[in-house]
């Protein structure tokens, strides 16, 4: 009761800080709700902008956003406290009471949503994961606790047909069972659908006239660099060895280095200071600012080869049938993203690099410089079309709108 009651005052004193905006007035009806507002700027072009809809804040900690108090809202917020719902979970569930939509969108994977879907049958919740997906090894459960997957999995889940979860292709689905979920007893509604931000990129035909040799896609955010979390540290040395590795490799061929940063503009000098801190890149080597949601996709299409730790813009990447290297490194202790028809992800993607060994880098690099790409497309494509399904009439993010269009 102590940790509640420290937790519920922490929520609440949150709400007074001067990027944090309050409603003193009920959510507006509409009848799409997303839930998570930070992810609604990857969603509004591609999927959002066809429908009218409401978004709704949910992370007070991040110190900004919009939330709604009232009466109402209240209310219902202490009613979803009754029915055991955490503190998150039961504000969500006092928007929905007021907003009264036909569809819940998900876009950041909170396993808690399910609960909340349980108690209210006649609503379509839909979750839109932004990704690919993996399995915890025995080294990721101590460090990251658990993820989406193993999370769903273990609540119990029955005859839930009100709920639709879109994920990537074969790959996650059989990732999924082998978690524990039985879909055919849940009756979640499991679609393949492929990328949805990688259909909606391409079809827009970004210009690809190439700039970088070696495209690097950061996951070092701003906040991990001063972390005493050991995950958190772990991606900075990841990060770290990574650009070292590339940058020697550039330097011996003479080739162009692009390192996208993982924070955006203002929120990017630590991690721009550690990677120019860097000895020995006397190739050319150059920090792009992430200027705004489309900087990845831009730096993708216009560069040769794509390199990153295990980034969602790499999966991407492999899905558009670009030269990818993965590069998880000791990450290969904490994760799994291969199913198990595979031995693991190096037989899944013979383009990973599980240790910091040069030329084991060096020998990985050349055979996809060599590779002609024709023929590298037409070895992957098995791949790609298990991990990222094709073959839906329309590209991934326009099947999404006409499903929801069917709904309302």
């Amino acid at each position: 009761m102590l940790k509640f009651l420290h937790k519920f005052i922490k929520f609440l004193i949150v709400f007074f800080k001067k990027e944090v905006y309050l409603n003193f007035k009920n959510p507006k009806f509409s009848s799409i709700m997303l839930v998570d507002d930070i992810a609604e700027k990857y969603l509004y072009n591609s999927i959002l902008n066809n429908f009218d809809y409401i978004s709704i804040s949910t992370r007070p900690d991040s110190l900004s956003g919009k939330f709604y108090i009232s009466f109402k809202m209240i209310f219902y917020f202490l009613n979803g406290l009754s029915k055991k719902l955490n503190i998150k979970s039961s504000y969500i569930y006092a928007c929905i009471k007021c907003v009264k939509p036909k569809i819940v969108i998900d876009n950041i994977n909170d396993h808690n949503l399910v609960l909340i879907a349980k108690l209210f049958p006649k609503i379509q919740f839909i979750f839109l994961p932004q990704g690919t997906w993996f399995r915890l090894k025995k080294k990721g459960r101590e460090l990251l606790k658990y993820s989406f997957f193993s999370k769903l999995s273990s609540l119990d889940i029955k005859k839930l047909s009100n709920l639709t979860i879109f994920l990537w292709g074969d790959k996650d689905v059989e990732l999924l069972k082998e978690e524990g979920l039985d879909i055919k007893k849940s009756e979640i509604n499991i679609i393949k659908i492929g990328s949805w931000q990688g259909s909606y990129y391409n079809d827009i035909h970004i210009p690809s006239e190439k700039k970088y040799d070696l495209l690097f896609i950061s996951q070092l955010h701003n906040l991990f660099i001063e972390s005493n979390s050991e995950w958190h540290k772990q991606i900075l040395n990841n990060t770290v060895t990574s650009v070292k590795l590339i940058s020697e490799y550039a330097s011996e061929k003479n080739l162009s280095v692009g390192y996208i940063c993982r924070s955006k503009i203002d929120n990017d000098q630590k991690e721009i200071e550690i990677i120019s801190s860097l000895n020995n890149i006397t190739c050319k080597f150059e920090i792009i600012k992430h200027a705004d949601i489309n900087t990845i996709w831009k730096e993708i299409f216009r560069s040769k080869i794509i390199l990153s730790n295990d980034s969602t813009g790499a999966h991407d990447a492999i899905a558009l049938y670009k030269k990818v290297v993965l590069m998880p490194l000791n990450n290969t202790e904490v994760f799994r993203w291969s199913s198990l028809k595979y031995k693991n992800d190096k037989d899944f993607w013979p383009w990973t690099i599980e240790n910091n060994e040069y030329d084991e880098f060096k020998k990985i690099l050349d055979n996809l410089l060599n590779f002609e790409l024709d023929a590298y497309k037409k070895s992957i494509e098995d791949r790609v079309e298990y991990m990222c399904y094709s073959k839906n009439k329309l590209p991934s993010y326009k099947n999404i709108i006409e499903f929801i269009k069917h709904r309302l």
